[in-house]
């Protein structure tokens, strides 16, 4: 029988919820709204648990042409050569736009191929952009309709957690749009996680009195590419925010496993992170990584010692606690029925020996501890419905239905 533990969301509760984050402006686009409102999405959210991927697929164009290749897979849809051509017509951004759907010019995105070398598209690394038969590729993204690096990411998420030839492409738009809308920390701002720290710092802690110190962040670990044309260089798993990133006389070296972070900060300097990412079909967000965020010191002359290697100052507060607690706070708030969380026995970095190395990066019962634990002290309940494709998969993960006190 599944144990599930009552669930009551922030909006749920009489107390006022603390900010955390003041959130990133959002970008004012010129071109036709998607028929996808978020605000909707949000309202109906803040009244009910809600369905975040349902709602989504609920407000998308219905035109015959979508149906029939929102069923392919993205391996079909990358064979087939007669549709979408969009991008190869020769006309404006805003005629584009005008007279074509957010949907199906994301399929046209995907499937997009260089006119002249027909062997490059835009998800790979050294897609000629700059060229003249590339002008309205290029032209979307550098005004921000679309981001290159989210889309390669949502094809990444898409292998993480349903097989990247296997998801259809409807699933793979959704991820795309669930990543572009989780990158703004401003969801962050009804998460009380003063309250969430309360539980999960040691009475005798002196940090205790400064748990006000501590704040959230989401970056954004999207494929990252330095410059256009044949010099591109393609940089997955990079995070966008604290990859070489210096604070002070720090600098933060984050490898992450997963589109999106949630980074866990005390006096603004990064101390901890749980990677996440979206699983359409079970209306899920998954976690996929839970780590400390280790640092190098600077020395002078502006050198970084590679030997110097410390984690942030966390005390004795349960960090991984805390975020995956902030995590379900952020799913149930914006209408995901569970959440996800891989094993240890399923991290690639416990059975994974990379190059020059003698033993997997991750001891696995240090990964227990991180993960395992952590599942089990919240409530978690192993289940098999949930592989991610990207690890080995051999064993259980875990899995929390967020239901709303009856």
């Amino acid at each position: 029988m599944l144990f599930v533990r009552n669930f009551i969301p922030p909006w749920a509760k009489s107390e006022p919820v603390v900010p955390v984050s003041n959130g990133a402006d959002k970008k004012q686009s010129r071109v036709r709204k998607s028929k996808i409102n978020s605000d909707y999405i949000k309202e109906l959210s803040s009244v009910s648990l809600g369905n975040y991927f349902n709602e989504l697929k609920r407000e998308l164009d219905d035109s015959p042409n979508l149906k029939t290749y929102r069923q392919m897979t993205v391996a079909e849809l990358s064979r087939k050569q007669d549709f979408p051509n969009l991008l190869n017509k020769d006309q404006d951004l805003e005629t584009l736009f005008k007279n074509n759907s957010e949907e199906e010019i994301f399929y046209s995105l995907i499937n997009y191929t260089d006119p002249y070398y027909k062997s490059t598209g835009v998800l790979e690394r050294n897609f000629p952009i700059d060229e003249k038969e590339n002008k309205l590729v290029k032209e979307i993204f550098d005004r921000g309709y679309f981001d290159r690096g989210l889309l390669a990411d949502a094809k990444r998420n898409a292998y993480f957690n349903s097989g990247c030839l296997k998801a259809d492409n409807l699933e793979l738009y959704t991820i795309y749009k669930a990543i572009k809308e989780f990158s703004d920390s401003g969801k962050l701002q009804d998460i009380d996680l003063q309250k969430i720290i309360d539980r999960n710092i040691f009475e005798e802690d002196g940090m205790k009195k400064s748990k006000k110190k501590f704040s959230l962040s989401i970056d954004t670990n999207k494929t990252s590419f330095s410059g256009f044309g044949f010099t591109d260089m393609r940089m997955a798993n990079s995070s966008k925010s604290w990859c070489e990133r210096r604070f002070k006389d720090k600098e933060y070296m984050l490898g992450v496993d997963a589109p999106l972070s949630l980074i866990l900060h005390y006096k603004d300097e990064p101390v901890a992170q749980l990677g996440f990412s979206f699983y359409p079909a079970k209306n899920a967000i998954c976690i996929n990584q839970l780590q400390l965020i280790k640092y190098f010191k600077v020395g002078e002359n502006d050198e970084v010692d590679a030997e110097s290697k410390f984690h942030g100052v966390t005390g004795n507060l349960d960090t991984q606690k805390v975020l995956v607690e902030s995590l379900e706070e952020l799913a149930a708030k914006n209408g995901f029925s569970r959440v996800y969380m891989q094993s240890a026995e399923n991290n690639f970095w416990t059975w994974n020996v990379a190059p020059r190395e003698e033993k997997p990066h991750l001891d696995t019962a240090l990964a227990k501890e991180i993960y395992n634990k952590t599942a089990n002290d919240l409530h978690f309940t192993e289940t098999n419905d949930y592989s991610a494709k990207a690890f080995s998969g051999f064993y259980p993960n875990f899995v929390k239905e967020l239901q709303l006190k009856s």
